[in-house]
Parts: C-alpha cells; sequence; structure tokens
C-alpha cells in the first residue's frame, strides 16, 4: 500500500569534511523529526552509506544510498548511487556515469548565489539530462526561486533537501512522495514527478556556528 513519505534528500555526516553528525545522530534525528527516510549525500563520498543503511534499517527509517558530487561544473547529486563517482568531471560525464549505475542525477542547489558558479551548475540545467532539481535548499538563502522556475521551465520533477552539515538542520526541506516504502519505488516517483515540496531556511545563527566550528576544526581545536 502507497505511503506518504517525507524524505531528506540532502545532508552531510562527518564523512563530509565540514559537517558533524555522526550516522548514529543522524538517524536519530530523522526518527526523532518524525521524517521516513533520508539521502546521505556526502560530498564526493559513500563511506558512510553501508553504516547509514544498517541503522535506518534498525530505526524503520528507509535509507536511499547517493552522494553530492562536485563535477566541473557544480555539484550533482546521485540518488540511488552504488559506486563512487570521481569529482572533476564535466557535468555531463558526470550524469552519464549515474545514469549507468541505475541512479538518478539532481541538480543541486543550481543557483544558489554564494555557491554558483563554484557550486551549483547554474544555467548548465537548461543543457543537461537531469532527472530532478533541488527546487529548494535550506541552505540557499538567494537562488531557490529561480531553481524552482527552472525546473517548471523544463518541466522536469523538483525535490527539497535541508543541505544540513550539523544534525539541527535536518528536516529544515523535505520532499514528500506517495509509493511503497523502499528505494526502489522512492527512485521512480522521483523520476515521474509525483513529488511535492516543502522547505524553510537553515536559522542564520545556526549556520554561523556551524562556520565557527568548521574554523576550530580547521585549527585542531575539535
Amino acid at each position: 500500500m502507497p505511503l506518504k513519505l517525507k524524505l531528506d534528500l540532502h545532508l552531510h555526516s562527518v564523512h563530509s569534511k565540514e559537517a558533524f553528525g555522526t550516522i548514529k545522530e543522524i538517524v536519530l534525528k530523522i526518527k526523532e523529526k518524525g521524517l521516513d527516510g533520508f539521502a546521505l549525500t556526502d560530498h564526493n563520498s559513500i563511506a558512510g552509506n553501508k553504516k547509514a543503511a544498517q541503522l535506518a534499517k534498525k530505526h524503520g527509517i528507509l535509507f536511499i544510498p547517493a552522494c553530492e558530487i562536485k563535477s566541473k561544473d557544480g555539484d550533482i547529486i546521485a540518488l540511488g548511487i552504488k559506486k563512487e563517482i570521481p569529482k572533476g568531471l564535466s557535468s555531463e560525464e558526470t550524469i552519464e556515469r549515474i545514469h549507468k549505475q541505475g541512479a538518478l542525477a539532481a541538480a543541486a542547489h543550481p543557483f544558489a548565489v554564494f555557491l554558483h558558479p563554484k557550486g551549483g551548475v547554474g544555467e548548465k540545467v537548461f543543457g543537461c539530462k537531469f532527472d530532478c532539481i533541488e527546487a529548494f535548499n535550506s541552505r540557499t538563502y538567494i537562488g531557490n526561486k529561480k531553481s524552482l522556475c527552472a525546473a517548471e521551465e523544463l518541466n522536469i520533477p523538483k525535490i527539497a533537501g535541508s543541505d544540513a552539515h550539523t544534525t539541527g538542520e535536518i528536516g529544515n526541506a523535505y520532499t514528500i512522495v506517495n509509493c511503497k516504502k523502499n528505494v526502489s519505488a522512492v527512485l521512480q516517483e522521483i523520476k515521474a514527478g509525483h513529488t511535492e515540496i516543502y522547505g524553510k531556511n537553515a536559522k542564520r545563527l545556526s549556520v554561523l556556528k556551524w562556520m565557527g566550528k568548521k574554523i576550530l576544526k580547521k585549527f585542531g581545536a575539535l
């Protein structure tokens, strides 16, 4: 029977250099927030996916193996990925390799002002074979509207994610799908465009605190 699933499709763990939540902390926070599942989108790494899958299953949470890959043109989320894809490839090559694994390619925060062109792919969303666009990212204060408009102009599916780098940010944005609680069904619904998105921006104070922790970590104080 189809279920209404709330999924945070963009968040990071300690396996991302700039993030601080352990896999266990993330799974427990997902449960606490009343979410049904999540995608672990660590930067250029799937090192945390095995443990995340194990702990998520233990707590009745749906886990979607994923990764945020830094292509030459900007960040791309691979949903349903099985093997790591090298960073630094063109967006076209990155997407092709994602599709070869049977995974979905999502343009992450494509028009984020403080990330583009280094972080978001920007106008490349119009020329690449993305399966969906992250139309709302909680850490994007300027640029979400343009991402939403691009998705609507291209008539491709929309997703949302918190882009959490600390556990307190988890669930600030999520994607809703109505389907069975398994990875295959979720990916099918996303690809078909049967999604709803919800999101609120991360509190600036929480991001400032994260920046402070990041600086302390850089200088070995954490």
